[in-house]
């Protein structure tokens, strides 16, 4: 949920709401709002936000004067996180520091770090170290017709096991951007100056406001001119992995790890093994339902 409001110094705010907590951002640049608010509308809040005093961010113009110039610092609640010399350069940071601190905070999930993707209440969740593909492979599955769920941290309801919604932008390095180009109707990259990596929203998607179910989980291993491979994976090993990739629990450790291992039980299993991000995208299409499965689970 996110508006904008103006207070009587004529300071715009911007209003953000994720996983229960609230969050304003107020700034004297205008293009840092404009940024934040393109990059920070994938936020989808499945619960009601909380009551309390939100979490105040802000970006403003310091002097520095050693130097007899000027940076721009981001504020949170009075502590500074990060100075730049644009205000712009310091939307990524931003957006970090405020999921991270939102997923501190939330109770009763799980989260993982994953990227996932879906559709008709199915969803496929994929897990992995950096560099191991997924978020590219996610961004291509959306371009395919697939619906976003989550990019770098999914988030699992540690009572029912299913998959909240919390589509962050995907977050594509220049390897991925070769692969994605051209964006199609689906995306929309957004270039922070100064840096190598492209955020990139999913546009004219309809956002998911429900859970959905895990029918798969999807290990991808990314490796160069490589055959596209999908192989069933055992659930000890799945389990595994899985745990690897699991944030610090916002839940008691061993409620947790019952919860991963029920995960596991009640899905299928696979690793993934591809050179062609458009390849291994028609085997993600199989797993969710639109079309037949070319692989076969143990």
């Amino acid at each position: 949920m996110i508006t904008l409001r103006r207070r009587r110094r004529r300071r715009p705010v911007l209003s953000i709401a994720a996983l229960g907590t609230r969050f304003t951002i107020e700034t004297d640049g205008p293009a840092v709002l404009g940024a934040a608010r393109a990059l920070l509308s994938a936020f989808v809040e499945t619960l009601p936000a909380s009551r309390g005093k939100p979490i105040r961010y802000q970006v403003i113009e310091v002097p520095v004067p050693a130097r007899g110039v000027r940076r721009w610092s981001l504020v949170r609640d009075g502590t500074r996180i990060a100075t730049a010399r644009r205000a712009i350069s310091l939307v990524p940071w931003l957006e970090q520091d405020l999921f991270s601190l939102a997923r501190r905070r939330a109770t009763g999930r799980l989260f993982i770090h994953a990227s996932a993707v879906g559709g008709r209440g199915r969803a496929l969740l994929m897990p992995g170290a950096k560099g191991s593909g997924k978020t590219t492979l996610a961004a291509k599955a959306v371009q395919s017709g697939l619906v976003p769920f989550a990019d770098d941290c999914a988030v699992i309801d540690s009572r029912t096991l299913t998959l909240e919604a919390l589509p962050r932008a995907f977050r594509i390095k220049p390897r991925g951007q070769a692969v994605l180009t051209p964006w199609g109707a689906r995306l929309r990259p957004f270039r922070t100056p100064g840096s190598g990596t492209l955020h990139v929203r999913a546009v004219r998607v309809a956002l998911v406001r429900t859970p959905a179910r895990v029918v798969a989980i999807v290990h991808p291993t990314y490796r160069p001119r490589a055959t596209c491979r999908l192989q069933p994976l055992s659930r000890a090993t799945s389990l595994l992995k899985l745990l690897a990739a699991a944030y610090p629990p916002a839940v008691p450790q061993a409620a947790a790890f019952r919860a991963l291992a029920a995960l596991v039980r009640a899905s299928r299993s696979y690793r993934l093994i591809y050179g062609r991000a458009r390849h291994a995208t028609r085997e993600l299409e199989h797993l969710v339902g639109r079309r037949g499965s070319s692989a076969r689970p143990s």
